[in-house]
């Protein structure tokens, strides 16, 4: 049974084991939240979830995050704390980390301009 935590998240037994998504899709708000606290900003999330979400959602799903942070940090741990070869559940865990690391070695690369 479906449970719809805000506007735009919800959570079902069946999806992702109940962990909070956004609504109509798999993408999970841990990784939205995963691409935001790496400095990617909401605006250039859509383009890295690959236009599956709106920035409407997205932004839903970081308001659920501030509201709930414990349940969402809660999923973060338990698919970090796991090794490589066990299955994940979440089919985009592999997209985002791709996506996160990008980001980081990008803004490493401006970094290192503007100092030189």
């Amino acid at each position: 049974m479906k449970n719809v935590l805000m506007r735009y998240v919800t959570s079902d037994p069946e999806i992702l084991q109940g962990e909070p998504i956004v609504a109509g899709t798999i993408v999970a708000v841990r990784d939205i939240v995963q691409l935001w606290e790496s400095g990617v900003k909401p605006e250039a999330m859509v383009t890295h979830l690959f236009n599956r979400v709106t920035i409407a959602q997205i932004f839903d799903a970081l308001s659920f995050y501030a509201d709930y942070p414990e349940q969402v940090n809660g999923w973060i741990e338990k698919y970090a704390g796991h090794p490589a070869p066990l299955l994940r559940l979440n089919p985009f865990q592999d997209e985002v980390g791709a996506a996160i690391e990008a980001y980081r070695q990008d803004a490493d690369m401006d970094m290192e301009l503007d100092v030189a």
